[in-house]
């Protein structure tokens, strides 16, 4: 559980990461990271052969097809691809 002191620094240190980031990554990575950071997790670090942050992907893809739509939402996969 986390206490509400450490929520707030982790908060705090979540913003700052995204806005650090925010001009060299896609959307996606950047929520990504910034749920890393909120838990106080490397992003970075080894986890099942992939960088942490994308263990958050399906939370962040659950949050931004709500606030997007689906077809938005796709649209910004598609274009992550590179497609």
């Amino acid at each position: 559980m986390i206490r509400w002191e450490s929520r707030e620094v982790a908060e705090s240190t979540a913003v700052r990461g995204w806005s650090m980031a925010s001009k060299t990554r896609p959307p996606r990575e950047q929520a990504a990271r910034a749920l890393c950071n909120l838990d106080s997790i490397p992003p970075d670090i080894n986890f099942c052969g992939e960088p942490m942050w994308r263990s958050y992907l399906p939370q962040v893809d659950v949050v931004l097809r709500v606030v997007l739509g689906d077809d938005a939402w796709a649209a910004m996969v598609e274009a992550e691809r590179g497609g």
